[in-house]
């Protein structure tokens, strides 16, 4: 599975309209989707996800899931991310076995190399620019991307307030691409957004990259 490109993470499910901006997202072309819920109780996210899951089939766009992977098996997500006080990546791999693992680092790259060696699919490092998506979240040194490249054999995302007019200063390091939520989804028009942002990843990516 090719893990690279326009990685959109969602907000907390709040609705019809959540579902409206997603479609819009899809239609516009996203390479991979994470349902991040941290309020609503576990009937809403089961149902959402669920829902989540047969229109990602459509796009056949991976679909991942945050933090939980008993909600990650009940939807047949392809994937899950854990960060720090998440089940560990071999704690995943007992419950749901072959399948996309993300990994957050924040800015560290021991913690990245560790992921790397205990089988993560992916890692994430950020924020790297504010966000009100995490608020509090530390900001991490743009040159973490630059040293993460040459020292890690898995994908690497950047996240943390990135939108069409920085994430330029992110793909100039050959990193596989970057995650987002805000930019997308608190934007009035979300296609093109999401377009406009496509475009300045398309145009930093390293070859192979296909918009």
């Amino acid at each position: 599975m090719n893990l690279r490109g326009l990685y959109l993470l969602t907000p907390d499910y709040y609705g019809e309209g959540f579902f409206q901006k997603l479609q819009l997202a899809l239609d516009a072309g996203i390479d991979l989707l994470q349902y991040r819920d941290k309020s609503n109780p576990y009937g809403v996210k089961l149902d959402v996800a669920k829902r989540i899951r047969q229109i990602t089939v459509d796009y056949d766009v991976p679909f991942i899931i945050d933090d939980d992977p008993a909600l990650a098996g009940e939807c047949y997500a392809d994937g899950v991310h854990v960060g720090r006080d998440d089940p560990t990546i071999a704690e995943v791999r007992d419950v749901l076995g072959d399948v996309i693992i993300g990994y957050s680092t924040y800015g560290d790259i021991q913690r990245a190399l560790q992921g790397q060696k205990d089988g993560a699919s992916y890692v994430a490092f950020g924020s790297f620019f504010p966000t009100t998506s995490k608020e509090g979240a530390e900001l991490c040194d743009l040159s973490v991307l630059g040293e993460a490249k040459k020292l890690l054999n898995i994908p690497i995302f950047a996240i943390g307030g990135i939108n069409e007019n920085n994430v330029g200063q992110i793909m100039q390091y050959g990193i596989s691409g970057v995650a987002v939520i805000s930019s997308i989804f608190s934007s009035a028009d979300p296609f093109n957004a999401c377009r406009r942002l496509r475009n300045e990843i398309e145009k930093s990516m390293v070859p192979g990259f296909k918009c």
